[in-house]
């Protein structure tokens, strides 16, 4: 396919824009992404049309995907950070959960960006947010959380385990793995998709697609 005819192919639709990143310029990347999808549409009878996050691990990329007719729409492209020791589901292992999980619950409604968040609840305090490469470790969860839960056999303690989508006050480890098992967001865009995802919304995370 060459690169004209592969971007007729990418269509914009509702808040949906063309990728215009490296990755999905290579049409192969693209065809994994929508056969993804396909997957997690038949495989949970989700309906067509309706939005799916995929997390590529390797690129500490996460997209929000959806088709219409023969046409995949992007929704939304993000940059994230999962967890410095890798992915896995065992319980204490700090680990990213692999496979297909849901959004079991979303707690943040009206907060303001940068609201410091523990166990779920808002201290009512603004983080301070950094951009660099210090401390990036040591990060609130901050704006919002998606809390998600497995619905494979492997991953069923997800929800247990305490994994969310949550917005981070050290926006510097983005793009990197440095995570305790969560996946972390930059503050707007955690902010964004809270508004484009549901309750029941799924989400596969793969080490690599």
């Amino acid at each position: 396919m060459n690169r004209r005819s592969f971007l007729e192919k990418l269509s914009v639709g509702g808040m949906g824009f063309c990728l215009g990143f490296s990755d999905i310029f290579d049409s192969s990347y693209f065809f994994r992404v929508s056969k993804i999808y396909d997957s997690v549409v038949k495989d949970y009878s989700v309906d067509f049309g309706d939005r799916v996050l995929i997390l590529d691990g390797s690129k500490n990329k996460m997209y929000l995907v959806r088709k219409g007719l023969d046409k995949l729409f992007i929704d939304g492209d993000y940059l994230v950070s999962t967890a410095k020791n890798g992915f896995g589901n065992s319980d204490g292992s700090e680990k990213t959960p692999r496979g297909v999980h849901r959004i079991i619950q979303k707690i943040g409604d009206d907060e303001l960006s940068g609201t410091v968040f523990v166990g779920g609840k808002s201290l009512g305090r603004i983080a301070k947010i950094t951009k660099d490469d210090n401390d990036l470790n040591k990060s609130y969860i901050t704006s919002r959380i998606l809390r998600l839960g497995g619905v494979e056999e492997s991953n069923l303690n997800t929800s247990k385990r305490g994994i969310f989508i949550h917005g981070t006050s050290r926006e510097g480890s983005l793009g990197k793995s440095y995570s305790h098992g969560c996946i972390r967001m930059g503050n707007s865009d955690i902010i964004s998709l809270y508004d484009l995802v549901d309750v029941g919304t799924y989400l596969n995370i793969l080490e690599k697609i």
